[in-house]
């Protein structure tokens, strides 16, 4: 049907044709663009309102390792405010007096350093195991006999059975030594 135009009034038709589909596609271009612009603003403030939810959870929440720092903080002034009240040469006698006492068959696991308050005689908690009853009673034997613990003591559960046996003995750091 084109063809039956004369020759200048199909350049005109066709650089019409051309104009259109140019502004068809910038139009289309342009509603593309409006769209991806679009989902990139309701993203991004979905991604804000998600920062504050969790910033606000965070914030309510209390940090367990804030809270285990906050204790180890504690417990260390706690330790250094004891050693305050100690002589050097007693915080450390109860330590010379203990494991140089060990009777063979006898492993020291744990042990922990505390008082009931700042003026008072200091403890020391022991945990450990003994291979044999035997061995146990020897060395509880022993630290009684040293000087520098006021009392020694010993539940009877530490000698239900006869070999590897698990025992804690409470010490009280004489407050003459001090």
């Amino acid at each position: 049907m084109i063809n039956l135009l004369t020759p200048e009034r199909q350049q005109e038709l066709l650089k019409e044709y051309r104009h259109r589909r140019r502004r068809v596609a910038s139009t289309l271009a342009l509603i593309g663009f409006g769209i991806a612009l679009l989902l990139l603003v309701i993203l991004f403030s979905r991604l804000q309102a998600t920062k504050k939810e969790v910033s606000a959870l965070i914030a309510q929440t209390p940090s367990k390792e804030t809270n285990d720092n906050d204790l180890a903080l504690k417990e260390a002034t706690r330790t250094l405010v004891i050693a305050r009240n100690v002589k050097k040469s007693s915080a450390t006698a109860w330590w010379e007096a203990v494991f140089p006492n060990r009777t063979s068959g006898l492993i020291i696991t744990d042990w922990q350093w505390f008082a009931d308050n700042t003026s008072g005689p200091a403890h020391v908690s022991i945990a450990g195991r003994a291979s044999q009853r035997q061995a146990l009673i020897d060395f509880v034997t022993t630290l009684k006999q040293d000087k520098i613990f006021s009392t020694v003591e010993s539940p009877i559960s530490n000698l239900i059975k006869n070999r590897d046996l698990d025992f804690t003995i409470e010490l009280t750091i004489n407050p003459d030594e001090k």
